[in-house]
């Protein structure tokens, strides 16, 4: 055994380019297998096409986690685009223009939303208020699909025409919205929304266009006659859904555990994803196995005990059930997306070390706001011998040099945005070093520039906007008895919040207290 002591503890470092390599492969492939896999019986083949639908499926819930939610509404655009092409390819093979009108019509509702989400991304804050408790929304949007699809698959177990791979689509839905109504009920934090509204509304307006796209696909396949009535878009579905309920379950279990720092989540997901692992694949063998052995024997019973339905529509049981199924995933999926991301910064872990959240039980919490807003009060906040975390513009970097200086000295911490590079480097020249801490969560590559020089990134647990919900506020930093990262933003009364913060034994602290690496143990040959 060699000599040389070696570090153990939680990593510091980022993730280097081969774990994240694998991780996103991993997930792409492990979806991907699952999307051309549950949807093969209903196809009674797999081809190149399902297997490629179910990857860009995949890849599009990846971009809406690690980007935002314009790159989510173009990912989305090109599934159904490809989606409806091979649809339209598969009954009017030699009349390509037609196929590729109809394939664009398809994705209007998609490109809509996205452009105008670059040209006027103000225009969707309005919608912000709609997706605020996205969970109370969802049943109601999904009532109807999912009171539809319950009438059809009974009348397919009367039928005869009920599959496996029908009802296993139907599991994953339920499931994912469970975890995810466990997650969102039961997170560590009860306030906790890393999207502005901006992204709220255009995650929202999303989500309603994908509902549109499908819609479409839905009632044209459902008009045609084919030897399948499966849509051909459904693989890249499922492959949506399977990527989102794993990353679904990877972030609620670090919230279970209260991670502090990217680091710490990466251990407790790999341990989540192979405990995962565990159970769920001899589970899927397992129903796999049962059921294609007694599958005719359950069926026999389920068709004795449901109840007769004579229904006149316009459309067979299992045209139904698929294209209710169609609505229910695509919800689901862009629902997932969706509040994961105002949970847990996936990507932002992928790429660099963030951090929502401190230790529990410090007694120690981060107060965050605009320097242009907190520079007034500096005398304020030292006689409550508070250290603030101030947010800090090019500009401020320039134009407060000296004051700036003073508050640095006195103990408080200045952060530049994450994605303003240049007043990084206008704080490199003025302290001469980068800085330890930048704000925001943004783009990979501006992610990628801050570990160059091992700058940490800020992001929340609680954020404030014109006035502060003391109750609310209070309640997460006491049931977790510190460790919360508050930021304020035009709130005018936060020498008072302050004061109240430290009139209940708390003490705000800089960042590097709240979420203070512990010195790794070195063990060597000898230990």
């Amino acid at each position: 055994m060699s000599d040389t002591p070696y570090p153990r503890g939680t990593p510091r470092r980022p993730l280097s380019f081969t774990a994240r390599l694998v991780i996103i492969s991993l997930l792409v492939l492990i979806s991907t297998a699952v999307g051309a896999a549950v949807t093969v019986e209903s196809y009674n083949e797999i081809n190149a096409s399902h297997v490629l639908l179910a990857a860009a499926g995949a890849i599009a819930c990846l971009a809406g986690l690690i980007y935002d939610s314009t790159m989510y509404a173009l990912a989305l655009e090109v599934v159904i685009f490809c989606g409806a092409l091979l649809s339209e390819l598969q009954t009017h093979d030699e009349d390509l223009p037609h196929c590729l009108a109809v394939a664009a019509k398809s994705s209007i509702p998609l490109i809509t939303v996205a452009v105008l989400s670059m040209l006027v991304p103000s225009f969707f804050s309005t919608f912000a208020l709609i997706l605020q408790q996205p969970l109370i929304i969802a049943p109601l949007v999904c009532v109807f699909p999912m009171l539809s699809f319950l009438v059809a698959y009974v009348l397919m177990i009367k039928s005869g025409e009920v599959t496996w791979s029908i009802t296993l689509m139907a599991v994953l839905v339920g499931a994912t919205y469970t975890l995810l109504m466990a997650w969102y009920f039961n997170r560590t934090h009860k306030h906790m929304n890393l999207l502005d509204n901006r992204e709220m509304g255009i995650a929202f307006c999303t989500a309603n266009a994908f509902l549109i796209s499908l819609h479409q696909q839905s009632t044209t396949s459902s008009s045609r006659s084919s030897s399948t009535t499966m849509p051909v878009i459904m693989p890249a579905l499922v492959g949506s859904l399977v990527c989102t309920i794993i990353c679904i379950a990877l972030g609620a279990t670090a919230d279970v555990w209260h991670v502090v720092g990217s680091g710490q989540f990466w251990m407790v997901s790999l341990d989540g994803a192979l405990g995962m692992a565990y159970f769920v694949v001899p589970s899927t063998i397992l129903g796999w196995r049962f059921w294609s052995i007694y599958g005719d024997f359950t069926h026999g019973l389920l068709s004795g005990a449901v109840p007769t339905l004579e229904l006149d529509m316009p459309m067979s049981p299992t045209q139904l059930a698929t294209g209710t199924l169609m609505l229910m995933l695509g919800i689901t999926s862009t629902l997932g997306v969706a509040v994961t991301r105002s949970l847990c910064p996936f990507g932002a872990h992928l790429y660099g070390r963030v951090y929502c959240v401190g230790w529990q039980s410090s007694k120690k919490v981060a107060v965050c706001m605009d320097w242009s807003e907190g520079k007034a009060l500096l005398e304020e906040f030292s006689r409550l011998q508070a250290s603030i975390n101030f947010v800090v513009t090019r500009e401020n970097l320039r134009q407060d040099a000296e004051q700036l200086q003073e508050a640095t000295k006195a103990g408080h911490t200045l952060m530049p945005y994450t994605g303003e590079r240049k007043a990084h480097v206008e704080y490199q020249k003025l302290f001469g070093l980068a800085p330890a801490w930048a704000h925001g969560e943004t783009y990979p590559s501006d992610i990628l520039a801050c570990n160059k020089n091992d700058t940490k990134i800020a992001l929340w647990s609680n954020y404030y906007t014109n006035t502060v919900e003391m109750e609310s506020l209070f309640s997460d930093i006491e049931s977790a008895r510190g460790g919360s990262i508050i930021c304020f933003e035009n709130v005018n009364n936060v020498v008072e919040v302050v004061e109240e913060i430290s009139s209940k034994g708390y003490s705000v602290a800089p960042l590097s207290e709240v979420t203070k690496d512990f010195e790794a143990m070195t063990i060597s040959a000898e230990d």
